[in-house]
């Protein structure tokens, strides 16, 4: 996990920003900066082990090809959201009470690579999303998901990886998911 913290400290050229909304309650006073609490009316957190160290459920199948897989990835997608909301319990973090309990925030955000440029809307090396984020667009060619839900948002791509797969027979969906893993640097593979 070492390799992992430096990577990210090293990509970051600092620690994390893990921020979520503190419970809004008249108890409780919003307003105060600390050292510890920096940011007015939320928990913050700077370490990537405490989105790593939160309990979560990987789900590995077997299939029978790669139309398969895809189809499968694609039926998994809807209970994503389900699973989530019936497995939400992380509503204290480091003794507060925070504003929601869906702790995939906090591993996404514990767990953004991005540089400070890669998060800049206007660089042209904007990534739109962490690399720990839920899957935003259906992969198969399947009837039921064809045409379905694959305009949200436009992804950056490496032109290289998706023209080399194109030309090696890969179909343009699966081929634009699989470029846009090499937008984003390596790191450390255990």
């Amino acid at each position: 996990m070492f390799g992992l913290t430096d990577s990210f400290r090293e990509r970051w050229n600092g620690k994390g920003c893990i921020q979520v909304p503190r419970y809004q309650d008249v108890n409780t006073d919003h307003g105060q900066v600390t050292e510890r609490e920096p940011f007015p009316g939320q928990i913050y957190m700077d370490s990537i082990y405490f989105g790593a160290g939160a309990s979560c459920l990987q789900l590995t199948y077997e299939s029978q090809n790669i139309n398969h897989a895809r189809f499968l990835y694609d039926m998994l997608l809807p209970f994503t959201p389900i699973m989530s909301a019936l497995s939400a319990s992380s509503s204290i973090l480091k003794g507060q009470v925070a504003e929601h309990d869906f702790r995939w925030e906090i591993i996404e955000q514990a767990l953004d690579d991005r540089t400070h440029a890669e998060k800049d809307e206007n660089s042209p090396d904007y990534i739109p999303r962490s690399r720990w984020s839920p899957a935003s667009q259906y992969i198969s060619n399947h009837e039921y998901v064809k045409d379905f839900h694959n305009n949200i948002e436009k992804k950056r791509y490496s032109e290289i990886a998706y023209n080399a797969l194109i030309e090696n027979g890969l179909d343009e969906r699966l081929a634009l998911h699989i470029s846009t893993l090499f937008i984003r640097s390596p790191l450390p593979i255990y």
